[in-house]
């Protein structure tokens, strides 16, 4: 079985690429502070190599990533998408201390006006679709990124159950 995200334009975190709250545990407890999410909105989903609705997921999140990590077109939209791998060991802390125990599970980055450098982390509990994702980043953003964005351009593939 060909691993995920393999070869994918998805940031790929660990932790790193995270600040942690000693004293508290969960999303609130966690910032990003991964170079790439200075002042911008994203999602990171967390999953594991062996999990199958991961794999369903697999092509719809590598689309996305195409298109706002690499695409200069829609670079200027200050959003990304990351993954998580809650398998690998150097992202052990951060997994521990999001409380991860099932997966795919998927995370709201949100950027901090006050300091690009910092992002909240936040359940994204919303619906897997582009405009379910792109309006939730839009109502959060500090600076209204994506509020204008025409989802309609995109076209990913679809998202299997």
């Amino acid at each position: 079985m060909e691993p995920l995200f393999q070869n994918s334009h998805v940031i790929k975190l660990k932790d790193r690429d995270f600040v942690m709250d000693p004293n508290g545990t969960g999303p609130g407890s966690v910032k990003l502070r991964n170079k790439d999410f200075v002042g911008k909105d994203g999602y990171i989903m967390a999953f594991w190599q062996s999990c199958p609705h991961c794999r369903t997921k697999e092509d719809f999140w590598d689309y996305l990533a195409t298109q706002f990590n690499r695409n200069p077109q829609y670079q200027r939209e200050n959003f990304l998408i990351a993954i998580l791998d809650i398998e690998d060991p150097e992202a052990q802390q951060v997994v521990r201390q999001l409380e991860i125990t099932g997966v795919p599970r998927f995370f709201h980055v949100i950027s901090d006006p006050n300091n690009p450098r910092l992002a909240k982390i936040v359940d994204y509990q919303g619906d897997l679709s582009i405009e379910g994702l792109l309006g939730a980043v839009c109502n959060h953003s500090a600076k209204g990124n994506l509020c204008g964005f025409d989802s309609k351009r995109l076209r990913p593939p679809a998202i299997g159950h």
